[in-house]
């Protein structure tokens, strides 16, 4: 059912079996097993409506539903939907939603959850010593097969390491449904799509299915089905198993097998200096002997690649099923990288969002630079790039985050970002549509660049074949169709599958998806928004469900949030509003809360601060229709307004004591005991000196008497 067929070792040169090699389980390819096709019943992937404009905006007056919408009944505009789509003012109540449709903040909340000790993600990108030069090297002298296989800038781009803020990354997770694959942002869905990874990861959308599988020992020696090099690489891998003595060979030994020119990295060059051997990547001894033809040599490469960079997987070692697409990449073969590593990354963070207890104890592994590379494009808060001179031209946009430090955030800063309807550019990789009213398209013998964007834009199943699993994703991208230029309705769910049934599937479901997905010449007609189009969020009505799942609560648990002092909350309004074009109105803003935390901080009594307090809301009731009037979201405002909630609750109960309290008599008391206190200390200070004195004095005492007693003595003789 999953492709398997047994186990065995490396074939010799005479195609017998090893004796004495690790044994290796082999499987069968997705392309052995025959699927036809679906009729493709839907002609119009978009379609123009005509809707009252609507969108969704905080609104602080009302904790049970802080998110509203701006209804406009008498101005009408021609919406470009994507896929057929709810646009009536019921629209929310015909497509109801799963418990499972929550983020994971959500669940969090319900069920009184935390994050737990542990949070860690596997598979990012960390600086290893030789990747850089061995990287460098394929690059240069492979440039031309790289180029062909176009995956030349993913390379490039592979050897850096990346980083993210452990706290923008709870955020960012608490946020993701792992029903849909969606991020829910303050103002709608979000999400990576098929597009986004080519243009930031450099992965190409079209070319063959990628698949991880290595054939048994009758087919890799037959050279017309499978590439000689698939054969050479195995036997590599069974020597250096010997070798080391271990089943497994880790990335490390492999890189230090095929790369055994100098390292030149800055971090190694004082070990250079001194040492009269040049450096080496890994301490371990190495086979002593490199005879291998140039094609072996890439594909050794792209399986290192493969296998730590674009799929990571469960331990830093070589996996053997990347053999076959490492093969064919260095033939310059296009494989189809940007949908396997999407699933890959829908599996991933899905494993943290619907883990039933603790999001931290998770520990997944995915291809997380990609993510980072994305959200910095989406949210440009939470990273610097880098000069443009730095990155080459034609590598992706992943390059201008390469070794670029996470700005540092609180949780609570962080979940702000993710929902401000302000802090996001929803067409950070959009499609380079240059005609002012786009095109009409029939999927009909489409160029290449034509048909990744209906690929992009066509909901469909993505299946995952790495290592040895098997699994299946949805992919939504009418749930997020302002990244594309289209406008936002209410849209209908009709692909969704419980996430339990996402495992454990069969080559035929995957085969089945893969068939469907690839599809082409279908008949199908669709759209291509310009470029600068910005589409609306077109719904009158707005959902319970997404009020639920994205609203800041302010009831929510302290255990889950990151408290900031209250003096910090300017300095965090200032770096949310750092864009906002109205200057007057940042510097309002900031000032207001200002204001308000210096009559807090600065009183001289309870009833001091009370005198104020109709001042105070006041100021919080300006400072609320400010940020309506202006579109902008923050959960600063609303915890700041519940923390002076809670001041004057206090300030209240310490009033009332003033009442019953003679608090002038029980100061003077107070104070009357301080000075008791301090004359007391003074007292038992003095006695010790005395003590002491009358000590010293017992001791003189005895020396005076031992010394009459030795006189008298001597008198006498």
């Amino acid at each position: 059912m999953d492709g398997s067929c047994g186990s065995q070792r490396a074939p010799l040169e005479n195609g017998d079996e090893s004796t004495y090699d690790p044994i290796y389980r082999r499987s069968r390819s997705l392309k052995t097993t025959a699927v036809s096709p679906p009729s493709d019943s839907r002609v119009i992937w978009v379609r123009k409506e005509k809707v009252r404009k609507g969108t969704p905006s905080y609104s602080y007056n009302d904790e049970k539903s802080c998110i509203n919408v701006c209804r406009d009944h008498v101005n009408f505009f021609d919406a470009m939907i994507l896929e057929k789509v709810n646009t009536q003012s019921n629209g929310d109540e015909k497509f109801l939603v799963i418990p499972s449709f929550y983020p994971a903040l959500h669940r969090l909340l319900t069920l009184r959850r935390n994050w737990g000790v542990d949070f860690k993600f596997q598979g990012l990108s960390n600086f290893m010593v030789g990747a850089i030069e061995w990287t460098e090297y394929i690059l240069k002298h492979f440039e031309h097969t790289l180029r062909s296989a176009n995956i030349y800038g993913a390379v490039g781009v592979s050897c850096y390491p990346y980083h993210f803020d452990r706290d923008v990354w709870r955020a960012f997770c608490e946020l993701w449904g792992p029903l849909i694959n969606t991020l829910h942002h303050g103002a709608g869905e979000v999400d990576i799509s098929l597009y986004d990874l080519e243009m930031i990861g450099g992965l190409p959308i079209l070319g063959d299915v990628y698949e991880e599988f290595l054939p048994p020992n009758e087919d890799l020696m037959d050279a017309k089905r499978f590439s000689p090099t698939v054969l050479e690489l195995l036997r590599i891998h069974a020597e250096l198993c010997r070798f080391h003595k271990s089943n497994h060979i880790h990335w490390n030994w492999w890189l230090d097998h095929f790369y055994r020119r100098e390292l030149t990295g800055v971090l190694l060059a004082e070990k250079r200096r001194t040492s009269s051997n040049p450096p080496r990547i890994s301490q371990r001894e190495r086979l002593s002997t490199l005879n291998v033809t140039n094609i072996v040599k890439l594909a050794a490469f792209l399986a290192f690649w493969l296998s730590r960079f674009i799929l990571p997987y469960r331990s830093e070692v070589i996996r053997l099923e990347t053999f076959v697409m490492a093969s064919l990449m260095a033939k310059g073969q296009r494989i189809s990288l940007a949908p396997t590593v999407l699933r890959y990354i829908y599996h991933g963070l899905g494993q943290v969002a619907s883990h039933p207890d603790h999001p931290g104890r998770t520990n997944p592994y995915f291809s997380v630079h990609f993510v980072v590379g994305w959200s910095a494009e989406m949210f440009p808060a939470l990273y610097s790039q880098r000069p443009d001179f730095e990155c080459p031209a034609d590598y992706p946009v992943l390059m201008r985050y390469a070794g670029m430090s996470a700005k540092r955030y609180t949780l609570a800063q962080a979940r702000s970002i993710f929902r401000n309807g302000q802090s996001i550019s929803f067409r950070a990789s959009a499609f380079c549509e240059q005609s002012p009213k786009g095109r009409d398209l029939v999927d009909m013998k489409l160029s290449d660049k034509d048909l990744k964007f209906l690929l992009s834009i066509r909901s469909s199943v993505l299946s995952i074949r790495v290592g040895s699993e098997l699994l299946m994703k949805p992919y939504y991208p009418n749930r997020f169709p302002r990244q594309f230029g289209f406008d936002q309705g209410v849209p209908a769910n009709n692909l969704s599958f419980a996430i339990s049934l996402r495992q454990k599937r069969n080559m035929m479901d995957l085969a089945q998806a893969v068939v469907t997905f690839y599809r082409r010449d279908t008949g199908a007609k669709f759209y291509i928004p310009n470029v600068y189009f910005e589409g609306l969020c077109t719904w009158i009505g707005h959902s319970d469900a997404v009020e639920t799942a994205i609203v800041p609560m302010l009831d929510i648990l302290d255990d889950l949030v990151e408290a900031m002092p209250i003096q910090s909350i300017p300095t965090s309004l200032a770096s949310l509003f750092y864009n906002l074009e109205e200057d007057w109105v940042r510097e309002s803003i900031l000032k207001g809360v200002g204001a308000i935390i210096d009559i807090i901080s600065n009183h001289s009594s309870a009833r001091d601060l009370l005198a104020s307090r109709a001042r105070i809301f006041q100021s919080l009731s300006a400072l609320r229709s400010m940020i309506d009037i202006y579109k902008l979201s923050t959960i600063e405002i609303c915890w700041l307004s519940s923390k002076v909630e809670e001041i004057f609750g206090v300030v209240e109960a310490a009033a009332k004591i003033e009442e019953l309290v003679d608090v002038d008599r029980v100061k003077a008391l107070s104070d009357q005991d301080l000075t008791c206190s301090s004359e007391i200390v003074r007292i038992e200070s003095e006695l010790n000196s005395l003590s002491n004195e009358v000590a010293k004095l017992k001791v003189k005492e005895q020396e005076i008497l031992r010394r009459k007693s030795g006189s008298a003595k001597c008198e006498k003789i």
